[in-house]
């Protein structure tokens, strides 16, 4: 759904909340000043003194803007976030250009790594103005973190030549984010100069890294091998580049053919590959380098490894599973929900260790009442990597589910997710938000009501 409906449609709902009667008129203008003055205190005292002011506001204008505005600012300030981004989408309805309300959004959800919900709010803003450097950057990241390389590559270039002075942290970003939307589309050499350009002014070690991967891409081992920063494997953790760094590593002591170098990084390799179920790279590489010690007994084990990883991944990626995951799922929309079970099963015969579609099962028993049934299905799935985050699991399995443009299905794992985390705000709000795009704009209303609550001084 565009943003454009699902202002519409909450202006229709809420063009109704607003002809109930109205409670008495206050000055607007004066409690709009005196709640900026107390919310620019900064204080737990002035923010609740502002947020009841901007309340007593909407009470007499429903929707007003600078209120509802404001109110997103406070959650802002009080890092809550995902009640700031319910407050701005209500905004929208009653200013669907509103910039400040498209800034805000657009960078929260770049900010919570949501670049398919970023894209359209920074996209809109271009529409209205030139964009600042923040929001140009994050419209830029999102695109390459949504496989749109030639428009973040257009981005990029664009931030560059608007924001020549940059200080070198952020324009070893920018120039990094650019090398690898070049290094997505094969253009190696332009990859490598921009990367070596981000290396100079000051890049992280994902900087090095990626570097380092663009110039073994391009046959040159040796300045790969000094392009990679020296980490340790904690360090690479910490990072969050453990796989990518020490499968590089080990491929390119692997291609320099140093004995005790390689026995070591199989050492390196067999330690960190249980955090690394899903990467095939890893049983692959470990082959390849028991292989070139000679270890053939060993190079056979890390072989079976490798063709049982496969396995596993093209029974979560079997695409007769994902058809069925979204018949099933169109299914439970028209409310045929034996159809539905029946679609999750089939899916589940070829792809029994598929999260979607155990969720997809489970969730449906659960709303059924089937309550045995439901419990195998969980089972299941805290029996699978990661799944003994069950709220987390619905969590992904609705985001999923939105993705796919299936925002009824989705909601009802949010709401399955809210129910396992009971203090966190994100699957309330992004229940609200797939019931939005699904044309349930009173459930969505209803929903949100968890996200939109006073301000309260708290307790010493």
């Amino acid at each position: 759904m565009t943003r454009r409906a699902l202002a519409a449609g909450l202006a229709v709902v809420l063009g109704g909340c607003a002809r109930e009667p109205a409670p008495p008129s206050i000055d607007v203008e004066a409690a709009l000043d005196a709640a900026a003055s107390a919310r620019a205190a900064g204080t737990p005292a002035g923010f609740v003194r502002a947020d009841s002011l901007y309340r007593a506001v909407l009470a007499s204008e429903p929707e007003q803007p600078e209120a509802r505005y404001g109110l997103a600012g406070l959650a802002v300030d009080s890092r809550r976030l995902w009640t700031a981004q319910w407050h701005l989408l209500r905004l929208l309805h009653a200013q669907p250009e509103h910039a400040g309300a498209l800034s805000l959004l657009g960078l929260i959800a770049y900010s919570q790594q949501r670049q398919g919900d970023a894209i359209p709010y920074l996209e809109s803003l271009a529409e209205q103005r030139a964009l600042r450097f923040d929001e140009a950057v994050a419209l830029a990241d999102a695109c390459n973190g949504s496989n749109r390389f030639a428009q973040a590559e257009s981005l990029f270039v664009s931030v560059l030549e608007r924001f020549p002075e940059s200080e070198p942290a952020r324009e070893s970003h920018v120039r990094e984010g650019l090398g690898y939307a070049r290094w997505k589309q094969g253009r190696l050499e332009e990859a490598a100069a921009d990367l070596s350009r981000a290396a100079e002014t000051g890049g992280a070690p994902s900087t090095g890294l990626l570097l380092a991967t663009v110039l073994s891409d391009l046959g040159r081992p040796d300045e790969a091998a000094a392009a990679l920063p020296d980490l340790t494997v904690d360090e690479a953790r910490g990072q969050g580049i453990l796989g990518d760094y020490v499968v590089l590593r080990n491929r390119l002591r692997l291609r320099a053919g140093d004995e005790e170098e390689i026995r070591a990084g199989v050492q390196e390799v067999e330690r960190i590959a249980p955090e690394l179920p899903d990467q095939v790279n890893v049983p692959h590489l470990l082959t390849q380098m028991r292989k070139h010690l000679g270890d053939l007994d060993g190079a056979r084990a890390a072989s079976r490894m490798h063709a049982a990883a496969i396995a596993a991944k093209d029974r979560r990626d079997d695409s007769r599973a994902e058809r069925e995951l979204l018949d099933g799922a169109e299914l439970e929309r028209a409310g045929e929900a034996e159809g539905a079970l029946a679609a999750y099963r089939r899916g589940l015969e070829v792809a029994p260790d598929n999260l979607n579609l155990l969720c997809a099962a489970g969730g449906l028993l659960s709303e059924l009442g089937r309550s045995d049934e439901a419990r195998e299905m969980f089972a299941r799935i805290r029996a699978l990597p990661g799944g003994d985050q069950l709220g987390r699991v619905f969590l992904m399995a609705g985001a999923d589910l939105r993705r796919r443009g299936l925002p009824a299905a989705a909601a009802r794992r949010f709401e399955l997710a809210a129910a396992r985390l009971p203090s966190d705000p994100e699957p309330v709000f992004l229940q609200a938000i797939a019931l939005t795009e699904a044309g349930d704009w009173e459930a969505a209303l209803k929903v949100a009501e968890l996200l939109d609550r006073p301000l309260v001084v708290p307790a010493r």
